[in-house]
């Protein structure tokens, strides 16, 4: 009996270093399940942060694009207004040199 006291103690030693390590494992896992909603929040608010970036961009681009439109057709319509002057004038000295060169 005394030869099998050392195997018994080393069993339970075993047993109770398997039991702790699957104590570990369990709390690793408590853990790991607990912080998930942690690291959800934090993807998220990484994900806003870089949306409201990125709306910035688009909203600061918009804005220069419409004000480089707006431009553009301030400039196309003062052309066109020169070119209805111009045509205007053409029009009353062809009306005036008309009947002249009929006669």
């Amino acid at each position: 009996m005394t030869s099998t006291a050392p195997l018994l103690l080393e069993l339970d030693r075993v047993d109770d270093q398997v039991k702790e390590s699957k104590r570990k494992i369990e709390v690793g896992i408590d853990t790991l399940e607990d912080e998930m909603k942690n690291r959800e929040g934090k993807r998220k608010q990484i994900l806003l942060r870089e949306m409201k970036q990125l709306l910035t961009r688009l909203n600061e681009m918009d804005k220069t694009i419409s004000q480089d439109l707006k431009g553009e057709a301030f400039d196309y319509m003062r052309a066109l207004s020169k070119i209805s002057i111009k045509v205007s004038n053409l029009k009353q000295k062809v009306s005036e040199e008309g009947p002249a060169k009929n006669t």
